[in-house]
């Protein structure tokens, strides 16, 4: 089943005053939302099976696109890579993350059909808005074809449907790698030059956020440094 190869590659993404979900790329970093870690440096990262990563890194954000990148984490998980396959309307859907149960997280599952695509040319960027039920929480959780090809990455809700960021968008926005690399706050973010995600390349939209950033939740990042394994998440009572 879908969600049984790919809930282990989307994770738990949480800071001192919310949480969301992400993605593990093939390279050993997370994708998530911008929204879900900013104005965050480090957050804690907790992986389907209860390993709990604390102090991951946030390498840099892409505001526009809504997108930003962690880690590395140190898994063995493999990870996926962005697929450039083309989805058209009617197109059904599958979107798996994290969404604010007041419970311990789990990831669940939905699908819905692709209703639209909403071009913003003004950033350069595609929405694809789908017919499926999504919560808070949810964000930077992974949309996927029925083929298992990572497609997007949720990013709202829009009425009763989800919105994600398109994948050729998330690669576009993590192509900085070339054009000055990580808290780079240079221009070129949204140029289409090679670097993507490949080695953690990634430029900022905006200047960097300096003393904005704060740490991540006390006492979660116990015995781990940067993206090692801090403990396993306790079973909830």
């Amino acid at each position: 089943m879908l969600f049984d190869c790919f809930s282990p590659m989307v994770v738990f993404v949480e800071t001192l005053d919310s949480s969301g979900s992400g993605i593990i790329l093939d390279t050993g970093h997370v994708v998530t939302n911008a929204h879900v870690v900013d104005p965050y440096e480090f957050v804690t990262v907790t992986l389907s099976d209860g390993t709990v990563f604390g102090d991951v890194e946030v390498l840099g954000v892409e505001f526009a696109a809504d997108v930003a990148l962690l880690g590395p984490i140190d898994t063995e998980l493999a990870g996926l890579a962005f697929s450039e396959e083309e989805v058209d309307q009617g197109q059904e859907l599958v979107l798996v993350g994290y969404p604010l149960t007041g419970a311990e997280p789990v990831p669940t599952v939905v699908s819905g059909i692709l209703s639209r695509q909403r071009s913003l040319p003004a950033f350069d960027l595609t929405i694809l808005q789908i017919d499926a039920a999504v919560a808070p929480g949810d964000s930077g959780g992974l949309v996927l074809t029925r083929t298992g090809s990572a497609v997007g990455v949720t990013t709202g809700i829009f009425g009763s449907a989800a919105l994600a960021a398109s994948a050729q968008d998330v690669v576009v926005a993590g192509a900085g790698r070339e054009q000055g690399g990580p808290h780079n706050g240079g221009g070129g973010a949204r140029g289409r030059a090679g670097g993507g995600w490949g080695g953690g390349g990634y430029a900022q939209a905006t200047p960097p956020r300096g003393e904005r950033r704060r740490r991540p939740p006390p006492g979660r990042g116990e015995g781990g440094a940067g993206g090692a394994p801090a403990a396993r998440r306790p079973p909830r009572p």
